[in-house]
Parts: structure tokens; C-alpha cells; sequence
């Protein structure tokens, strides 16, 4: 959960055996790294870094697979919207 915007959010799963390539994914796209998504691994724990994250269209689900399993999670967003006026 994102509670201030723009944020970063990260999601992480963790596999049995470590050095084996997951694949993230976002809306049944695959995410490649670039300067909104990085994409880490440190032996059998992998995570996925959102930066940037500010607004509907970094909430959504998001999936880690391997070898045919998946993994879900979901990035919400929770906070007031404050209008500034100048």
C-alpha cells in the first residue's frame, strides 16, 4: 500500500531454491526494467520496486511467475485527495 504520492511500493516473494528466474508482470504484460520498474534478486528472495507511483495507473494487479506458478499481489493506493488552490 502507497500512502503518499508520488511513492514507491515493492513487492517480494520469496522461492524455495535460490537463482531461478522469475518473471513479473503487470495487467498480463511482462515489466522490464527501466526508470519505473527495477526488478532485483538476492539468492531465492525477488523483488520488484515501483517508483513513481501516483495515480489509477500503477493500481492494479500484479503477478511474479516461475516454471508455470504464480504469485498475486495488488498495489492500492489509501490516502485523502487535497485540492490546492493557488
Amino acid at each position: 500500500m502507497v500512502t503518499e504520492i508520488p511513492g514507491t511500493a515493492t513487492f517480494e516473494c520469496e522461492l524455495s531454491r535460490p537463482n531461478v528466474k522469475v518473471q513479473w508482470m503487470k495487467a498480463g504484460k511482462p515489466i522490464l526494467p527501466d526508470q519505473k520498474y527495477d526488478v532485483k534478486m538476492d539468492g531465492a528472495v525477488h523483488r520488484l520496486v515501483i517508483r513513481d507511483v501516483s495515480g489509477q495507473d500503477d493500481v492494479t494487479e500484479y503477478l511474479a511467475t516461475v516454471r508455470g506458478l504464480t504469485s498475486k499481489a495488488s498495489l492500492d493506493l489509501q490516502g485523502e485527495i487535497i485540492n490546492i488552490t493557488p
